[in-house]
Formats: structure tokens, C-alpha cells, sequence
């Protein structure tokens, strides 16, 4: 029996086993042809057998096995409409290659190998393999370099959307906008922004915003409104999206970003933080009857508990004191001239009696520039 026959029968017992058994037989062929320098489709990898079956035998009854050749191929294989396989055309492509995306999208592969490593479509094992034989998701890979070749660096997509400077970054650090890719260039970073993406960003932005009318004197776009509102503008930005924002309008002078107008008194209700319960220094002042510096040795001297809390208006750090602290510093020291005035005369004449009668003062004079007394040293009216 001449190899030839050998190899009819082992080929025929491996038919019998059905559609499993042959496609496991077309991987191992594909394996074996993997040292090949060029491998572009199933004429390359299964050599003879893929000869005899195209042009050595037209037998109907080799249809099914051509049929799974084909499939197998469309499915492993980086073959597309441009190929022909058995003299059938192929439909769709499921796999490309570094190559054969080279050719449809002309660009150079060593460029489209960089862009496919950065989204993350091939893997870092792929960096010596030849480009005919890196293999990844048509379709997937059809969407990601599209975007990639119609998106816009940072710069370019920030006159896009017309976003000023410090701006751009805020919407990209808030996530409002996000790259297709980011590209590391040593010590810069360059990032790219799809124009869809960007588009849609300024849709939602701008949805439900109406041109201004005669009623709506004190609306602004989002950098007055975040100065008038004591907030930052990526917080507006983040009401309007989220809907939270009822009173918007649309600027039909200005352009993108820049366009949408706002109510600064509805987003300065919004972005207003909680009260902090206490009273500012301003407000003890008021209540103490003091001099500013005499109220800053007081807290410094600690005579006066105090706290520092966030103004729920401009959120910045100011001290505070707590009512039930101030409360109970005036339950126990009276400055003269309070006194003066709750008993009814002259501070100057009270200030004599006191002395006659040898009350002391609660603080150093030195440190605190007003006369106080504990309320339980002082005589009787």
C-alpha cells in the first residue's frame, strides 16, 4: 500500500468522525505551516490538501468538507471579501491582521501595531510575531481605529467644544469627556478625543436650553456662574447633566461649551453646602459687644472655644463658635461696659465702684484689651 492510499484511509477515518474531528486536523495543519514567513489563508496553510480539493477533484460529495474549510478559514484566518476560497467569495471578514488592517485602513503597520497595543486588541506576546499572523476581532478592531483616525488631540478637541483653557483637563478629570487612546510621548501625554464622543457630550450638555427672552436678564454662561455662585464650573456641569439644572438656556451669540447659560441664584442653591451650626466671628462680635482684636485673644488665649468649619456659601475654612460655647462664656464673664448697660448707668462710674470694691478682673489687661469680670465676683446691686 503506497502512502498515498495511507493517507486516503487516515483521512477518510478522520471524516467519519465529523465536523470536530476535521477541524481539529485543519489546526494542526495551521500549526505546522506557522514557520512560514507569509501566512495569508487556508490555500497557504493546508497546501495540498486545500489543492486537491479546489482543483484536483469536483466531486459534489466533497462539498460539506469544503464547507467546513471555508468556515474553519473565515473563522482563524484574516481572509475578507477581497478573498476567494474553493472559487467561493468570502462575505465578511471576522479576523484581520496587522497587515491586511494595514492595507484597508493605509496606514503602516508598525504604526496601526503601536495604536492596537495601546487599545489593548493585541497583547505584549505579539511584539515579534509577523504582522500577517497577529490576529485580532474585525469588527472591534474596524470601530477602535476608526475612532482613532477621527478623533482630535486635546488641544484641537478643546477649540471643538470651545472649552477655555484649565477647563479642558477639568472635563477630562471629571470624566465628562474621555479619550479614544492615550498616547505616552515620553514626558508628555497626548490624548485623543472622538468627535462623536465630543458631540454628544455638547448634546446632553446643552438639551432642554432654549434661547434666551426678555425674562432672563441674569443668566450667564458656566464661568460667570461659578464666580457668582463661589463653586466650580465642572459642579455646574455635573448639575446639568445629571438634570438638576431646570432654568438653562442657549446663547445664540456664543458657540459649544461657552453657549449654555445659566441661573447663577438656582445653582448657587444647589451647590450651597449644609450650615455648619455655628456663628462666625463676625456674628460673636455682635453678640459680645467686642472689638475684633479683642474677640482674636480671646479664641487665642482659649478663653473662648472655638472650631474651624467650611462656610456653606464659598467653602472656604472659617472659625467658628458654637452658640451653647458663647452661651456659656456670658453666663459667666460680663465685659463693663455690657454690664454698664444691664445695670443702667455710666460705665465710667461703675468702673470707679468696681474698683472701690476690689473686683478683679478675669484677664490680663495685657492680653485682653477689654475690662471683664466673672459674674459671681461682682456685688450685688
Amino acid at each position: 500500500m503506497t502512502a498515498g492510499h495511507r493517507a486516503s484511509l487516515r483521512g477518510f477515518e478522520i471524516a467519519r468522525l465529523g465536523e470536530p474531528a476535521i477541524r481539529e486536523l485543519l489546526n494542526l495543519l495551521q500549526s505546522k505551516s506557522n514557520h512560514r514567513k507569509l501566512q495569508t489563508g487556508p490555500k497557504t496553510a493546508f497546501c495540498r490538501l486545500y489543492d486537491w480539493l479546489a482543483h484536483e477533484s469536483d466531486d459534489d460529495a466533497y462539498e460539506p468538507l469544503r464547507d467546513i474549510i471555508m468556515r474553519h478559514s473565515i473563522e482563524t484566518m484574516p481572509v475578507g471579501p477581497e478573498d476567494e476560497i474553493f472559487g467561493r467569495p468570502v462575505s465578511t471578514r471576522k479576523l484581520h491582521s496587522v497587515r491586511t488592517a494595514s492595507i484597508e485602513f493605509e496606514t503602516h503597520p508598525k504604526r496601526l501595531r503601536k495604536l492596537l497595543l495601546l487599545g489593548k486588541l493585541i497583547d505584549e506576546t505579539t511584539r515579534t510575531v509577523p504582522d500577517d499572523k497577529v490576529l485580532f476581532d474585525a469588527e472591534e478592531g474596524r470601530t477602535f481605529i476608526r475612532r482613532v483616525f477621527d478623533a482630535l488631540p486635546m488641544t484641537d478637541a478643546a477649540k471643538y467644544l470651545n472649552v477655555p483653557r484649565l477647563h479642558d483637563r477639568g472635563l477630562l478629570e471629571h470624566g465628562f469627556i474621555r479619550p479614544v487612546i492615550e498616547l505616552d510621548q515620553g514626558v508628555l501625554t497626548h490624548y485623543n478625543f472622538a468627535k462623536a464622543a465630543l458631540d454628544d457630550f455638547l448634546a446632553r450638555l446643552l438639551a432642554g436650553a432654549d434661547e434666551p427672552g426678555e425674562a432672563d436678564p441674569g443668566f450667564c454662561n458656566l464661568l460667570s456662574a461659578g464666580k457668582q455662585a463661589c463653586c466650580a464650573v465642572m459642579e455646574i456641569v455635573r448639575l446639568k447633566l445629571e438634570g438638576k439644572l431646570t432654568r438653562t438656556r442657549k446663547s445664540p451669540t456664543d458657540c459649544g461649551f461657552l453657549s449654555l447659560l445659566v441661573d447663577p441664584d438656582e445653582v448657587r442653591l444647589l451647590v450651597r453646602r449644609e450650615e455648619h451650626g455655628g456663628l462666625s466671628l463676625r456674628e460673636t462680635e455682635k453678640s459680645l459687644g467686642v472689638r475684633s482684636e479683642v474677640l482674636t485673644a480671646l479664641l487665642a488665649q482659649g478663653h473662648l472655644p472655638f472650631r474651624v468649619g467650611i462656610n456653606p456659601v464659598n467653602r472656604c475654612p472659617q472659625k467658628l463658635v458654637m452658640r451653647a460655647d458663647l452661651d456659656e462664656f456670658m453666663r459667666t464673664y460680663v465685659s463693663l461696659i455690657r454690664l454698664a448697660k444691664e445695670r443702667g448707668v455710666h460705665f465710667s462710674g461703675l468702673k470707679s465702684a468696681l474698683e472701690e470694691s476690689g473686683v478683679p478682673l478675669a484677664f490680663d489687661r495685657e492680653t485682653i484689651s477689654t475690662r471683664f469680670y466673672r459674674r459671681d465676683s461682682l456685688p450685688s446691686v
